[in-house]
């Protein structure tokens, strides 16, 4: 690569910096929830709570998303993302000093430059930059993290349905949050875990009209301090970088949360989770989290339309509910009547056999023929069930049926047979009694 193309390249990158950033600067936006993990333990930064590991399992991505699960009581994916605060030991940290540059640019120049920063790696690296909020830092920090581990961390929170929007060194969130109280001082924090002892020293220089931001780290392992002439080469490492004394001191997460109540660094702060470490699956979910809230918000807005169309069914449902719990507490008021009831409807089913028995008032049935056949002859005269059977003689048979045909008492009358001369057969049935529908109520079965 030519020198010319170098600087094609970085102009490229520092044009496209800027929408990274917004990206960035989106993402932690949404970030709601802090959680740090230290030593065997993976606490809640609002609660306060825990939740232990097993010391083998502090560095599996797996094992860390089950303690998030846990911890994480109430989570919303679809509302809540989170920072991951890791261990010192995880980031390679080297100081670097661009002033003048704002810190979207030095993202750029930083992964530009990552190759010859580091040049042992030759995996690609995400970082996370301390310092240089307003673009006048004389120094800096950068956090170098392998982009393989924060994408496999991404992916073991995404197992459990939570969403890892960034990574950030733990000593990282204390500092900043000391920054905002302890504005323009000086001051050292020293944070030490079961891996590295860690310093890190925030210190301001007069610049002519302004006092430009310095930070300055310094890490080793926690065992090595324990040998008395590799101690004695640490001091001489913290004499070397200025540092004289320790202000705060760090060694557990119970200590850690303790400094935060004592300073009220509880709250989340969305300008340090700008500085962290995004990983890639993260930044390209971003856009699916906004359609996935735009949908949620037009479900939202159906859904309001369907309740405001659904308003008068409910109210003829609530109508219908009250109509049939009064109804229930009728019945329950008429219960004695209707066995009341009951027992009458009972009695007559017994004794409706006899009192429903149709009468055949066989002497108002004579009667009646007589006017009709008079002045006839009935020579025969025969009934059952209400059928009638007659013979006679007549000097107009024919007149003798129209007659019994108009009578109300009669019906289907018709000459049973032809006659002959004057001598006439009828049958007819009267239309006072209808036996089929007496023995249909009471003697079913024998039909």
């Amino acid at each position: 690569m030519t020198i010319d193309d170098m600087r094609e390249r970085f102009r490229m990158l520092l044009a496209s910096a800027g929408q990274h950033e917004n990206a960035t600067d989106a993402l932690a936006r949404r970030i709601n929830r802090c959680l740090m993990l230290f030593d065997d333990r993976l606490y809640d930064l609002g609660s306060g709570d825990y939740v232990h590991l097993a010391a083998a399992d502090t560095r599996d991505a797996i094992r860390i998303s089950d303690a998030a699960a846990k911890l994480l009581q109430g989570y919303q994916p679809d509302t809540e993302c989170v920072l991951l605060l890791l261990p010192p030991s995880e980031f390679l940290v080297n100081p670097v000093s661009m002033p003048g540059l704002s810190p979207d640019a030095m993202r750029a120049a930083l992964k530009l430059q990552a190759l010859t920063q580091l040049p042992e790696f030759d995996h690609v690296l995400n970082l996370s930059l301390t310092g240089n909020a307003g673009g006048n830092s004389a120094q800096s920090l950068v956090w170098w993290i392998p982009d393989t581990r924060t994408s496999e961390l991404f992916n073991a929170f995404a197992t459990r349905s939570i969403f890892l929007a960034a990574v950030l060194p733990r000593p990282v969130w204390l500092m900043a949050g000391l920054q905002r109280t302890l504005p323009l001082q000086d001051f050292v924090l020293q944070e030490s875990d079961g891996h590295m002892l860690t310093v890190v020293a925030a210190g301001y220089k007069s610049t002519g009209d302004d006092r430009a931001e310095t930070l300055s780290c310094l890490q080793t392992a926690s065992y090595d301090i324990q040998d008395a002439d590799l101690y004695a080469e640490w001091q001489k490492e913290l004499a070397r970088a200025g540092i004289s004394g320790i202000d705060y001191t760090v060694s557990t997460g119970d200590e850690y949360m303790r400094l935060l109540r004592q300073h009220n660094l509880q709250d989340f702060d969305y300008r340090t989770a700008t500085t962290g470490a995004f990983p890639a699956p993260a930044l390209s979910a971003r856009h699916q989290l906004d359609r996935g809230r735009r949908r949620g918000a037009a479900i939202k807005a159906v859904a309001a339309a369907l309740v405001l169309v659904m308003l008068p069914f409910v109210y003829q449902s609530w109508q219908l509910n009250r109509a049939q719990n009064q109804l229930a507490e009728i019945r329950e008021l008429s219960a004695e009547a209707r066995q009341d009831q009951a027992a009458v409807r009972e009695f007559e089913t017994q004794w409706g056999v006899l009192t429903e028995f149709p009468d055949q008032d066989i002497g108002a049935t004579m009667l009646e023929l007589q006017q009709v056949i008079n002045p006839g002859v009935l020579a025969m005269f025969a009934i059952d069930k209400g059928f009638i059977s007659i013979e006679g003689q007549s000097q107009d048979p024919q007149n003798v049926l129209e007659q019994l045909e108009q009578n109300a008492l009669f019906t289907e009358v018709d000459f049973a047979r032809a006659t002959n001369n004057n001598r006439y057969f009828i049958d007819l049935r009267l239309t006072t009694v209808n036996f089929p529908a007496y023995q249909e109520r009471h003697f079913p079965e024998r039909r």
